[in-house]
């Protein structure tokens, strides 16, 4: 028979096969988790023999697209680079590449930083952007990444034409700078499941007056919305820390009209709308 050792097994116990281990050619290997995890092994004459399979870190091409193995069971890989001049990136499921399927799941780091020609992204199955993805896609008006969960460091940052985003409702962290600039944007809904929104995040987003951060938000960055039109936000009820300057240019206040210090304590809970830089607490 043949079983699989999972690429997310980090331990395995000392006692926990009683049969040794081979690579193809015949070498031993060690039963721990860094020599079995990511493949499949077939018992030949009671010894398990590993198969042939995606290697990590292999590098691959698939429709103009630059992609990274980042596990093999399952088969999984991120977008790295790309080649030409693409204007539509878009993914409907698993990619044939190399003799195998994968899960495309992550932006790499840089992928496809200052990329001129870009205009729209569809990446659904993308749970992590890495830092600086698209930073400085110029062109870049419409981007879908419903599963994301992650939005890492200036993935985004001065992409000034991205004008319509959807991140669905499973993101849980945007880090610093990661929409910073983006001067086009008017609206941003980080669903339910979003905690973290870090310093600079939205800064500069010129055009930013619709704002949901959802019931989970904990923490906001330092000037993460400075220079931002809000015109309306909710401030979830487990917010815990909001940074030095995160609302610079607004100013809130209660339903009776008395201002509200720029505070976890004072803005949590509360839903604001406004306009010329005062948001008055909805009743």
């Amino acid at each position: 028979g043949s079983f699989a050792v999972s690429s997310f097994v980090s331990t395995i116990g000392k006692s926990a096969f009683s049969l040794p281990f081979e690579d193809g050619s015949g070498a031993a290997l060690a039963a721990d988790a860094g020599s079995l995890a990511g493949y499949v092994y077939l018992n030949a004459g009671g010894t398990l023999v590993r198969q042939p399979g995606p290697v990590v870190g292999a590098e691959l091409s698939w429709n103009g697209l630059r992609l990274t193995v980042t596990a093999s069971l399952p088969a999984e890989a991120g977008i790295s680079g790309y080649t030409g001049k693409p204007t539509c990136v878009s993914l409907s499921g698993p990619v044939a590449a190399g003799g195998s399927e994968y899960d495309v799941t992550s932006v790499m780091d840089g992928a496809f930083r200052s990329c001129k020609t870009l205009a729209s992204a569809s990446l659904p199955g993308v749970e992590e952007i890495g830092k600086e993805s698209f930073y400085g896609c110029s062109k870049l008006v419409s981007v879908s990444i419903p599963d994301a969960k992650s939005v890492g460091v200036k993935a985004f940052a001065r992409c000034s034409h991205l004008s319509e985003l959807d991140m669905g409702g499973h993101l849980r962290t945007v880090s610093a700078y990661a929409f910073f600039g983006c001067s086009a944007l008017a609206s941003f809904d980080g669903g339910g499941s979003l905690k973290t929104v870090g310093s600079y995040a939205f800064s500069g987003c010129s055009s930013l007056r619709d704002v949901s951060l959802g019931p989970a938000l904990a923490t906001i960055g330092a000037k993460a919305f400075a220079s931002c039109p809000i015109e309306s936000v909710d401030l979830s009820p487990v917010l815990k820390t909001v940074k030095d300057q995160a609302f610079a240019g607004l100013e809130f206040r209660d339903s009776g009209g008395s201002v509200l210090a720029h505070t976890a304590a004072a803005l949590r809970g509360h839903a604001f709308s406004g306009s010329g830089g005062v948001l008055v607490a909805e009743q």
